[in-house]
């Protein structure tokens, strides 16, 4: 569905060009989660670019989180080239996905009983979600 030099850029893991790059970021999704579901709704598009709303849905395989559900909606950015996508966007509320898997409080309180050294996020400041993603998963340090 992506031309070669394809961009996927991702609310939760960033940017990833090239179909190589995409496959493994979309192969993170499934080490994750399951019972995906991705519904597009009132697209419309010129053929060279294109929006749509959307709602996703997944069951979380995070093992602080195993089998909790996590939905939200959004909006799509596609930009096509040859009939392919060139480069996909979208935009979303992270923390509605983030909180309903209840993982902030939880997941650091592990991750400091095991030594880690790393600084968990303080109200007040501003933190991106890609980095929010990697602390949550454990994977910040």
């Amino acid at each position: 569905m992506f031309t070669e030099d394809g961009t996927y850029e991702d609310g939760f893991f960033g940017a990833h060009t090239g179909r190589p790059a995409i496959a493994m970021m979309l192969q993170r999704f499934h080490d994750t989660g399951r019972a995906y579901m991705w519904e597009f709704l009132d697209p419309v598009s010129d053929g060279s670019i294109g929006y749509a709303r959307f709602r996703f849905s997944y069951a979380s395989l995070l093992p602080e989180a195993a089998g909790r559900p996590v939905f939200f909606e959004g909006m799509s950015c596609f930009r096509f080239r040859d009939g392919l996508i060139a480069h996909y966007g979208e935009a979303f509320d992270r923390g509605i996905a983030l909180v309903q898997l209840e993982l902030f409080g939880r997941a650091h309180q592990t991750h400091s009983r095991e030594g880690c050294g790393c600084a968990k996020p303080q109200p007040g400041k501003q933190t991106s979600p890609s980095s929010l993603f990697r602390w949550v998963n454990g994977s910040a340090c």
